[in-house]
């Protein structure tokens, strides 16, 4: 049984030790395409002295706006140009697929959509853009959210305390594939329209609860909040469906089963 790997003498110049800098450091053989023939990589960078009016409200896209369960954008928020971050600095049109850099184990992978086209996106994500098939997206996206490619970020990024992937990593990267024939990136192109109808239509638990309930909760300031005031009792009277046998029994009935004493508000 092999116990040994040897480890390629550049490696010892090296500032980062953590496991995965030092695996990443193995030459893994591969000759598939390299990403970086297939997209741009930050094409549109912005500065917000420059290119950012202030009084004007832009789409913005940071890590908590993209769903890792769903894999599309889920969340952006309006925010003036003045109150945008330093970080805010890379804009996007549709088609661009952004990545997130840190976490990789996360998998926040999306397809910019037509109505956020001209967003402004946080830096934590790298923005992909095909470089000539605007077609590619959807197979790109596949490709990149897939277990093997999240397989290969978890291996090249760096560091322990936030795992954060290097863009000159990424566009080192090769993928899995020689060619890229054009029955495939139809067919994920209308598996991506199949999968963003179904992931854009699903119900969150707590919005299954506000449809049930709706009419029984009250809204709640979270800045003058108190542990009473976050509960509210619903009478079970208004609830529907009960399985209570009491609900179904007259007070008669309780009466001769000596139950008189028990009373459902």
């Amino acid at each position: 049984m092999k116990m040994l790997k040897i480890m390629p003498y550049e490696v010892l110049g090296q500032n980062d030790w953590s496991i995965n800098a030092l695996l990443s450091s193995f030459e893994i053989e591969n000759k598939g395409l390299p990403l970086s023939e297939l997209v741009d990589f930050d094409p549109e960078k912005v500065s917000k002295r420059k290119d950012i009016i202030p009084d004007q409200t832009y789409s913005y896209v940071d890590l908590s706006a993209v769903s890792s369960e769903k894999g599309i954008i889920t969340d952006y928020k309006s925010v003036l140009g003045e109150d945008l971050p330093s970080r805010a600095t890379l804009k996007v049109k549709t088609g661009d697929i952004i990545l997130s850099t840190v976490r990789p184990e996360r998998n926040l992978v999306a397809v910019v959509d037509e109505h956020l086209s001209g967003s402004i996106i946080n830096s934590t994500f790298t923005v992909l853009r095909p470089k000539e098939r605007t077609n590619l997206s959807p197979f790109l996206y596949f490709t990149l959210r897939s277990e093997q490619f999240q397989q290969t970020l978890n291996l090249i990024a760096r560091g322990t305390a936030v795992p954060t992937i290097r863009v000159k990593d990424l566009k080192a990267l090769k993928l899995l594939f020689k060619d890229i024939k054009e029955s495939l990136v139809k067919k994920a192109n209308s598996l991506y329209d199949y999968w963003l109808h179904k992931q854009s239509n699903k119900i969150s638990l707590e919005k299954i609860v506000e449809i049930v309930f709706g009419e029984h909760l009250q809204s709640v300031d979270m800045n003058h909040a108190t542990s009473e005031s976050l509960i509210k009792v619903v009478p079970y009277n208004k609830l529907q469906n009960r399985l209570d046998v009491g609900f179904y029994m007259t007070p008669s009935d309780k009466k001769s089963m000596g139950l008189s004493y028990f009373k459902v508000e």
